[in-house]
């Protein structure tokens, strides 16, 4: 049994630019339950997004008829499937900040969302109330060249959910579960003059089959004639004051060849609103004669 401490809090860094504000990359794939290349997409978002998921976005929208993640919401999803499609299109499909990156390679998803976030955005999107029953979000222009009418859209989206699909794949990360603005199609929001908040207010109708300890809210603003998008942020919709979360959860590795290694790597993130110290303890289930090193922070433990 190996330990360590880890402190989780919130870092926030700001950038020098007059009307800007720190990016929270959004990145929407199109996916579905019987495409074989679909389940190598999200198994390789669930091993690499956890790092930069405190500072980016992804929603998984799983657009087959067949399998049970339409049965909510088909309207909202289908509108950000005719967002950026008309006709047919292949999956999987990424795009990021309204930007189509196509089928991958899915190492330039991640890489793109990590290299877009912290950079400056034109728009600042604050949680300013949640609570079981709604959640209130502030609008506030940052910079002048923006301004105008965009689309608003807010919505739920749901983490570690056990489905057997078609594909093989079981877990699914990220789940479009419903829009909750007005509209199933994005509410329009005028934002005309800098540093003057917009808020606007959305009650949340919560499905019984959905875990809320494993719900996020998310909110992006994009530009409906280029797709452009502005802004996004995300929030998780219970906050505690003391909360974390650690993806993935569990990792098996099928086969080593001999005097070889393998890394397996975890992300803890501070979900809850205090900041806190967590004991951490890696079980090491090793065969006889292996050994393991285990390391948080880029610094060893024991």
């Amino acid at each position: 049994m190996r330990g360590t401490k880890l402190l989780l809090g919130s870092l926030f860094v700001w950038f020098g630019l007059v009307w800007c504000v720190s990016r929270m990359p959004v990145g929407e794939l199109f996916t579905t339950t019987w495409c074989t290349y679909c389940d190598d997409a999200a198994y390789y978002i669930d091993e690499n997004f956890p790092p930069i998921e405190p500072v980016s976005i992804i929603v998984r929208y799983e657009v087959d008829e067949e399998a049970p993640f339409d049965d909510y919401d088909a309207t909202g999803m289908n509108d950000r499937v005719s967002t950026y499609f008309s006709g047919s299109y292949g999956v999987p499909n990424m795009h990021i900040d309204g930007t189509d990156y196509g089928s991958g390679p899915y190492s330039t998803w991640i890489s793109t969302l990590e290299s877009r976030a912290g950079t400056s955005a034109p728009l600042d999107i604050s949680f300013s109330d949640l609570t079981e029953d709604s959640v209130e979000i502030t609008l506030t222009l940052e910079d002048p060249a923006y301004a105008g009418t965009h689309q608003l859209n807010v919505m739920i989206i749901e983490d570690s959910i056990y489905y057997s699909a078609p594909n093989g794949q079981t877990l699914f990360n990220q789940i479009f579960r419903s829009t909750i603005t007005n509209s199933p199609y994005g509410d329009n929001v005028s934002l005309s003059t800098v540093k003057s908040p917009v808020v606007r207010k959305y009650a949340l109708d919560l499905h019984p089959d959905w875990d809320v300890n494993n719900c996020f809210v998310v909110a992006f603003v994009q530009n409906t004639s280029t797709n452009e998008m502005l802004q996004g942020n995300r929030t998780p919709l219970l906050r505690p004051n003391y909360m974390f979360s650690v993806a993935p959860k569990f990792q098996t590795v099928s086969s080593i060849a001999e005097d070889t290694t393998a890394n397996m790597n975890s992300t803890i993130t501070n979900r809850g609103v205090n900041d806190d110290t967590y004991d951490v303890y890696a079980d090491l289930l090793l065969p006889g004669g292996w050994t393991a090193n285990t390391y948080a922070g880029g610094s060893s433990f024991s």
